[in-house]
């Protein structure tokens, strides 16, 4: 499977989610959920440029999720 850029993958999340959208790696997005978390944001809802690819799913479960204690 061909890769997209990381500017791909920032136009397309713009055009599909607006001026909001977030892109980032792995550590960048634990970054900016962890600041959420220190903001006392509670819940956030991601979406996925690709449409939430089991290879993207168990990625960010592994690499972003993981890095969070789960509230329950």
């Amino acid at each position: 499977a061909e890769t997209a850029s990381r500017a791909d993958v920032a136009e397309t999340a713009l055009r599909r989610f607006g001026p909001t959208a977030q892109v980032g790696t792995a550590s960048e997005c634990v970054d900016y959920f962890g600041t959420l978390a220190e903001r006392g944001i509670e819940r956030v809802y991601v979406w996925f440029s690709d449409f939430a690819s089991t290879e993207t799913l168990t990625a960010f479960g592994e690499t972003v999720i993981s890095q969070f204690e789960p509230s329950i």
